[in-house]
């Protein structure tokens, strides 16, 4: 299937013509987005909704520019939609993996520290708690039990693109949330 008969078949709906293009054009879109972002977990967020926004609005595309160019576009818009958004929200805050990482676990190397984390994980625990249960059980198994995306998604039986998507949505959610416990 060449690329102008497997973005005909995405138009109609199939699951194994979006996943081919995914596959075919992904590691060009991250890196238009990284370059404009410079966070890889930013990166990855804007990656999945980048493509679910260009896979809801496939039959937008025209052929007389390439799938790629329009993908650039649509991830170059995201990505400053982004940044902006961002500008305007100062007093929020975007936390990585890391730095969640960070604010669960103790090292117990000293304890004033682990006293302030641990005061930090119940804030964590009593904002999880607000989330609905799919969202707790994401965020549980990302953050808690620490599996990838990869086991997530098996474990839920869904697509790695849409636990990404989950993930970064919820996130929001949850940090809202312990920013409103402060």
């Amino acid at each position: 299937m060449n690329s102008n008969e497997t973005i005909e078949a995405a138009k109609n709906g199939s699951q194994k013509a979006f996943t081919k293009l995914y596959n075919a054009y992904h590691k060009t879109v991250y890196n238009c987005i990284y370059n404009i972002v410079k966070n890889t977990d930013v990166a990855d967020d804007l990656l999945s909704e980048t493509f679910l926004k260009a896979f809801k609005n496939i039959n937008k595309f025209v052929e007389n520019i390439s799938f790629e160019m329009w993908l650039k576009t649509i991830a170059n818009h995201h990505s400053i939609d982004f940044i902006r958004s961002t500008n305007r929200n100062r007093n929020d805050v975007y936390i990585d993996d890391e730095q969640m990482s960070e604010f669960i676990y103790t090292d117990n190397s000293n304890p004033e520290k682990d006293m302030i984390k641990k005061e930090e994980y119940k804030q964590f625990e009593n904002a999880l708690k607000g989330l609905g249960d799919r969202s707790r059980e994401v965020l549980t198994y990302r953050y808690q039990k620490g599996l990838s995306y990869r086991e997530i998604a098996e474990k839920l039986n869904l697509n790695i693109g849409t636990i990404k998507h989950y993930i970064h949505r919820y996130k929001k959610v949850l940090i809202s949330n312990i920013n409103q416990l402060k």
